[in-house]
């Protein structure tokens, strides 16, 4: 009989591994799969936004301190603070700033963005605003 709970023990180790081994591809597969949609997202419908209402002030000539041309520059924020707080569309500025509810606040100062839009900018920054990384 000892040999049999020996036998026992050893499959039951073997499994575990191979158990946490596949469960970890699995995380890797779906955060990979995660980090293409979020590229994807920012890619189809951020960017394309972004150099339509940002750029042409918060690019090169980075007013007010803030630049948007990178994910660097947007976490760094400008001379007012933070732009978006990750996960936290209701707490970043660059909302509150397209949404118009602050009379100082209103980018881009030419007109409001359409509400579709607003919302796209609020969807990215609850995904974590992700932003694919230049190669």
């Amino acid at each position: 009989m000892p040999r049999f709970w020996h036998i026992v023990a050893l499959l039951s180790f073997f499994l575990a591994g191979h158990w946490q081994f596949a469960s970890t591809a699995v995380a890797e597969s779906e955060t990979t799969e995660a980090d293409k949609a979020g590229d994807e997202f920012f890619e189809k419908k951020i960017r394309p936004l972004l150099a339509a209402n940002c750029f042409s002030c918060h690019g090169k000539e980075k007013t007010g301190g803030l630049s948007l041309e990178s994910r660097a520059g947007m976490l760094a924020g400008g001379d007012s603070g933070t732009a978006v707080v990750l996960g936290k569309p209701n707490d970043s500025r660059l909302i509150q700033a397209v949404k118009y509810t602050d009379e100082e606040l209103q980018m881009p100062p030419s007109a409001r963005m359409a509400e579709q839009d607003i919302a796209l900018l609020r969807e990215w920054i609850e995904r974590g605003a992700p932003w694919p990384e230049t190669k």
